[in-house]
């Protein structure tokens, strides 16, 4: 469970994320992320339209990749985790009901996945395939917000790696097979979900860790 209340914007709807539970979905995972309000996809403009960056650390290594999202945008202290792949949440706005997958250094599409939403639900299936083809061993962050603005993140201060279970927005340190979530906010935020996908361009530099 993700503490109640913990959104730190102040434009808009505060989106705040209330649990992460992930799963196997035979060929990837399955990540059931529940806020504590309804969220609306972005590309219907409404004021809890949901923008948002999940990275995936694939080799549990910080030292490789480039910076999260949550790292960028979330709040101190930072994940200090090496993204490899990321979930655009605001691809939405692209094409309603599909979110795209990123390669973070090179930022290659590897390809879209399927986005459900239901009332305070969001639920979707990244295919191992998409990750470079990875074990299912990995580290993650979300970061999540409105069309503004960052508002939450999850796990809050320390990189979480699990074992395909129920993810809880804390600062403990956990050992998960799952994967990772990152965020941003309007100009800055907006803009480099659009540089990602190379309409607009580029907000702040992302650092690339070699």
């Amino acid at each position: 469970m993700d503490p109640i209340g913990d959104t730190f914007g102040n434009l808009g709807d505060q989106i705040d994320i209330q649990s992460i539970t992930t799963e196997s979905s035979g060929s990837g995972v399955r990540f059931q992320i529940t806020f504590v309000d309804a969220v609306a996809q972005a590309s219907s403009g409404a004021a809890n339209s949901l923008v948002g960056y999940l990275d995936f650390d694939t080799d549990v290594n910080e030292g490789t990749g480039s910076s999260s999202y949550q790292d960028l945008f979330g709040q101190q202290p930072t994940l200090s985790l090496g993204s490899d792949y990321f979930v655009d949440m605001s691809s939405d706005l692209v094409h309603p009901g599909r979110f795209d997958v990123f390669a973070s250094v090179s930022l290659d599409l590897m390809g879209t996945v399927s986005a459900n939403f239901s009332g305070n639900h969001l639920e979707f299936d990244v295919p191992l395939t998409l990750l470079g083809n990875d074990d299912g061993t990995f580290a993650f962050g979300l970061i999540v917000g409105n069309l503004t603005e960052a508002t939450d993140e999850a796990p809050n201060g320390t990189a979480a790696l699990l074992h395909v279970a129920s993810v809880p927005e804390s600062g403990n340190s956990l050992v998960l097979t799952s994967g990772l979530l990152a965020l941003l906010g309007m100009h800055q935020w907006m803009a480099r979900g659009n540089c990602h996908r190379r309409e607009v361009g580029c907000g702040p530099k992302v650092d690339v860790k070699l």
